[in-house]
């Protein structure tokens, strides 16, 4: 092939694979310029928001948790806050006690004391460290205290002592066996004479039985708190009277009525209520008063003086609305003219209340 031959081909080849820069591609290539940088701009601003929702993010988790709990220390306590995040509190009792006010939420709050750990996510409880053991009482809501491998849950009004005593049985040590005791025959005689009367064998001394290991009986608090309330109330019989402070008085009226003694249940309560009238469980032993009255023993109009003076105890604790709608309920059974008003407090305070409708009804409202 000639060089002008293949010069041109080369050409034509080359006007092939190389579109022309004419005025039309100009044309259309600057039309395209706007859609392109508006594409770009977008892409900016999400890089930006993205990067400004990360910061976000961060400063966020980098803030502090907004707690959910309300700590009353009792008398020369010790509460040590041990953590604090957007899903766990956790707090320590060092020394007496503490009542906790959890706010209803998805956060776990969780108290130990010692080797008992109890955890609620919304409720109003106490924690108590009475020399080895942990004091809980659970004014409203449910808690779940954990204490050497065994749980246990606590509702509304109830109480519990831990760790829960092991009560071991007594180790039993069998007498020994005395072996069986061979006689050998006599040997015959050589001549028949007047056989001698053969004093029988001394017996050997049996040694003496070794007596049972002795185990004390375990007290009556102990019974208590291991939740044998029967066998605690046996105790008690026998027992010097229970010392006078809240936590044993407030045991003592627990052993009362869960062993269905519920009349000697009103003279502890009621020494709380006297002597003690300053001690955060005044309320709760003014509660339960009310509630053996009206439930145990059927005095409507002594249960409505109970349940009042809890509220007056406790007028702005989360108590004060249950008390408040057992008092209206021991006002209708006692037939009293006050229910009625009663019943409008109720209604006007706690208007939206799940007790509403109940409150209504024994107070005789529309």
């Amino acid at each position: 092939m000639k060089r002008d031959d293949l010069a041109h081909h080369l050409n034509e080849a080359r006007e092939r694979f190389e579109p022309r820069w004419d005025d039309a591609r100009s044309a259309h290539v600057r039309a395209g310029l706007p859609a392109r940088a508006k594409t770009h701009r977008r892409r900016r601003v999400a890089v930006a928001t993205a990067a400004l929702l990360a910061l976000g993010v961060v400063a966020f988790s980098l803030r502090p948790a907004t707690s959910v709990v309300t700590i009353e220390p009792l008398a020369q306590a010790n509460v040590v806050t041990l953590e604090r995040t957007a899903t766990l509190e956790r707090f320590r009792v060092e020394q007496h006690g503490a009542w906790f006010d959890v706010t209803p939420n998805r956060k776990m709050v969780r108290v130990e004391a010692g080797e008992v750990v109890v955890e609620v996510l919304g409720t109003r409880f106490l924690v108590e460290r009475v020399e080895a053991r942990v004091h809980v009482v659970v004014e409203r809501g449910v808690v779940r205290v954990s204490s050497r491998g065994a749980v246990r849950t606590l509702e509304t009004g109830a109480s519990g002592w831990f760790p829960e005593p092991v009560v071991e049985s007594p180790k039993v040590v069998p007498a020994p066996v005395e072996p069986p005791r061979v006689v050998e025959p006599l040997p015959e005689p050589a001549e028949v004479v007047e056989p001698k009367p053969v004093e029988p064998p001394r017996r050997p001394v049996k040694r003496k039985e070794v007596a049972k290991e002795t185990v004390s009986a375990p007290t009556w608090t102990a019974l208590a708190q291991s939740g044998d309330f029967d066998a605690a109330w046996s105790a008690m019989k026998t027992a010097p009277a229970p010392r006078d402070e809240p936590a044993e008085l407030l045991l003592a009226a627990d052993v009362a009525r869960l062993s269905r003694h519920p009349e000697e249940a009103l003279a502890p309560l009621r020494r709380v209520l006297e002597a003690h009238a300053k001690d955060p469980r005044a309320p709760l032993a003014a509660f339960t008063l009310g509630r053996v009255l009206l439930d145990d023993l059927g005095r409507p109009k002594e249960a409505a003086a109970a349940f009042e003076r809890a509220r007056s105890l406790a007028p702005e604790a989360p108590l004060a609305e249950d008390a408040l709608a057992r008092e209206v309920e021991a006002l209708s059974r006692a037939q009293s003219p006050e229910v009625k008003a009663r019943a409008e407090l109720f209604v006007q305070r706690y208007p939206t209340s799940p007790r509403v409708r109940a409150v209504r009804h024994f107070g005789g409202l529309p």
